[in-house]
């Protein structure tokens, strides 16, 4: 569920299983309401194994770039954990351009990456496999129906 937080909507991702139970709650509300990130769009892997969904900063700051995070679920996310990972630390690029992305089956993701000259495909499934850079995880936990906050 996707709620818009404070006087500029900023958004707040809630994670529920398919019982309804809270799983996480990803806050991306900034106290001035300039700082903090709304959902441009959002989507499940055909597969439901991955939530995606894409950021503009609500604030106009940096609207070259548009951060897409997904929620790793089942069998791909280490421990079969919930987790919440940002795709640009997958990519080797500055960013990612646009909030719009195209999903494919089973699990991948199309978008444009700053600097391409076309678009990037990637498979969730098998970035979520790689292991961490210099020794730090590309995702946090997403678990416990604890609130992550994102925004600065």
């Amino acid at each position: 569920m996707i709620t818009p937080v404070g006087p500029s909507s900023e958004s707040r991702v809630d994670i529920y299983t398919s019982h309804l139970d809270k799983v996480c709650s990803l806050d991306f509300a900034s106290e001035d309401g300039e700082h903090g990130y709304v959902v441009a769009k959002a989507g499940w892997t055909a597969d439901e194994n991955f939530f995606v969904f894409s950021l503009e900063n609500s604030g106009g700051h940096a609207p070259w770039h548009t951060p897409i995070q997904f929620v790793s679920f089942g069998k791909y996310s280490p421990g079969f954990r919930q987790q919440v990972c940002l795709l640009d630390s997958y990519l080797d690029n500055p960013g990612i351009t646009t909030p719009d992305f195209k999903l494919t089956t089973p699990n991948s993701i199309t978008t444009r990456i700053y600097g391409a000259s076309k678009d990037v495909t990637v498979s969730l499934s098998a970035i979520t496999s790689q292991h961490p850079v210099n020794g730090k995880s590309r995702c946090v936990p997403c678990e416990y129906a604890k609130s992550v906050r994102f925004a600065p």
